[in-house]
């Protein structure tokens, strides 16, 4: 199996509470358990540059984040660009600029950005969290949406 080189960028990430940044963080840290690398690039005012679970985490500022991804891509030679929440306009962009592969997370219906053939946010795949919202995706940009339900860590939950 080929190792994969994965740049994912979430304007949220943990210690962020909310379920888009844990289950972005979980799914994120059992692809780097199967050996692939993973670099996280989230809003610099919740994070300093470090690591959490063996996953590098960058900071940015909304303005400095193509700045960001253009170092880190020299850095690591990305081979796919996973996206979700605000920062994941720019990050398309960014990646469409770069003929980057790119996965956009939908995690709920309120899709803002044009996703459609010929608009400027159009990733190679688009991943739903439920059945509901890859319906959503079908009917506004008549896109399949592959649904990934929200990942859940049984370790540490208290019934």
């Amino acid at each position: 199996m080929k190792k994969l080189r994965l740049l994912a960028v979430s304007g949220t990430y943990p210690p962020d509470i909310g379920g888009s940044e844990i289950s972005f963080h979980i799914g994120l840290k059992k692809i780097r358990e199967r050996g692939h690398e993973v670099v996280v690039v989230t809003d610099q005012r919740h994070h300093r540059d470090g690591y959490l679970d063996g996953i590098r985490i960058v900071g940015s500022s909304p303005d400095s984040i193509e700045e960001n991804l253009d170092r880190l891509n020299k850095e690591y030679g990305f081979d796919v660009l996973l996206t979700q929440l605000i920062f994941a306009p720019k990050a398309m962009l960014w990646a469409r600029s770069h003929n980057l592969a790119s996965m956009y997370f939908v995690r709920g219906t309120g899709i803002k950005l044009d996703l459609s053939d010929s608009g400027p946010y159009r990733p190679d795949v688009v991943v739903a969290n439920s059945n509901y919202t890859a319906s959503t995706v079908q009917r506004r940009f008549h896109l399949d949406a592959p649904v990934v339900y929200p990942f859940i860590e049984r370790t540490g939950c208290i019934p």
